[in-house]
């Protein structure tokens, strides 16, 4: 399980998150995935954060993200997580 420790270590801004007006972390399940993801504002920091680093890339005219070759990499090795198949395009 990923913690504060996890994210913050990313370079998450779990702060800016706890501050928002927005809820903090809830589930919420992705329309074309059928999975739950992670969302609210520690879900959008972690997003923002993933960006940042070149991990996720959006996809042109659509609200969908791409995890890139080196994102599913450094998840792997940073988090232990792995993206089951297909899971390199989600709705956020």
């Amino acid at each position: 399980m990923i913690g504060e420790r996890e994210l913050r270590a990313l370079g998450a801004d779990v702060d800016g998150a706890g501050a928002a007006r927005r809820a903090f972390a809830r589930a919420c399940l992705d329309w074309s995935e059928r999975r739950p993801h992670l969302a609210g504002a520690l879900g959008a920091a972690f997003a923002n954060r993933l960006s940042t680093l070149g991990w996720l890339v959006p996809l042109p005219g659509a609200r969908s993200v791409r995890l890139t070759t080196a994102g599913e990499r450094e998840l792997t090795q940073r988090l232990g997580l792995r993206a089951p198949p297909r899971m390199s395009e989600a709705i956020c």
